[in-house]
């Protein structure tokens, strides 16, 4: 049989769900409910695994890990996250990897939209001044219905996107690295350059996956060209945007504001000064983490398919 380890289970997505036992069908499994710390303790851990489920993106899957895993022959991802696994390693070990393509999509977006409209409206401040007595019916609100959404990637979360701004009666313009005539009519959007988007849309959300091309692709340049009315919601991963940049520029209220669901650093220090800022909504990157979400059922389904021979979702 098939040994099966879920390494990082914590907070527990895996151990004790319907899940665990559909995976216990399907051979041998261990749940760790705890993150490993360092790098020897997910070694020992992975040692003696055919399969990992690896929950969250901070469990890092690098060369001197994967050396210690003579057995191991896939890593399953809860999620669509990869930048935690060293593929090049993975590709010349023979160690395939499956991801969950669109699986929390939906939640995510609303997520993104929450955010935009939690700090258009204030929502934190506003209902904390409300609930100390005051009655804070000045503070400078907006509406997004009428405004322009900036969608920066238009992958699965970045379509959704796009469908809810549409919703919410906005404007909607988006970027990719690789436009085309035929997914502009299937969005029904424009797609423009990236500094335009930066440049005029009113919301700026951000739904790229990390990789070596979109490291601090929303930059200290790109940020100076936004509105100083404008908004920057980040649900993609934190080094994506420079985060000293947009700490500056929030300090100095160059923007409107920003909505947060992913930091450089995870979980986020309580030293950061993101947290000392009024203009930005903190999310613990829990967006997609919805009970609704089909990610675990994806997950049972690729290992399930890699067993049989048949491996799906393989990045």
């Amino acid at each position: 049989m098939a040994h099966i380890v879920v390494v990082d289970d914590d907070p527990p997505v895996i151990g004790g769900s319907p899940t665990e036992a559909a995976l216990r069908q399907l051979g041998e499994v261990t749940v760790h409910r705890s993150r490993p710390a360092q790098p020897d303790a997910l070694a020992e851990r992975v040692r003696e695994a055919d399969v990992v489920v690896a929950v969250y993106g901070t469990t890092r899957f690098t060369a001197a890990v994967l050396e210690q895993a003579p057995r191991l022959k896939l890593i399953a991802r809860v999620g669509v996250g990869i930048d935690n696994i060293d593929l090049a390693a993975c590709h010349q070990r023979g160690v395939l990897v499956a991801n969950t393509p669109g699986a929390n999509a939906e939640a995510v977006a609303e997520g993104a939209i929450t955010l935009a409209l939690a700090v258009a409206r204030w929502v934190p401040a506003v209902d904390r001044m409300t609930r100390e007595g005051r009655w804070p019916q000045g503070e400078p609100i907006t509406q997004l219905c009428g405004k322009t959404l900036g969608v920066v990637g238009t992958g699965h979360i970045g379509r959704r996107m796009a469908q809810l701004g549409k919703g919410l009666g906005m404007k909607v313009i988006a970027w990719t690295f690789h436009p085309s005539a035929e997914r502009a009519r299937e969005m029904a959007v424009e797609f423009v350059a990236l500094e335009e988007l930066m440049r005029t849309a009113d919301v700026v959300s951000v739904s790229v996956r990390s990789s070596p091309d979109t490291q601090k692709l929303i930059g200290r340049r790109l940020i100076g060209l936004m509105q100083p009315t404008a908004i920057l919601v980040n649900t993609a991963r934190g080094d994506v945007v420079d985060e000293e940049a947009l700490v500056e520029a929030l300090r100095q209220k160059r923007i409107r504001g920003a909505g947060l669901d992913v930091y450089t650093t995870e979980p986020l220090r309580q030293d950061n000064p993101l947290t000392t800022l009024e203009n930005v909504v903190l999310f613990p990157h829990n967006t997609g983490m919805v009970p609704e979400r089909q990610t675990k059922n994806i997950v049972v389904a690729n290992i399930r398919g890699f067993l049989a021979g048949r491996p799906a979702n393989v990045v």
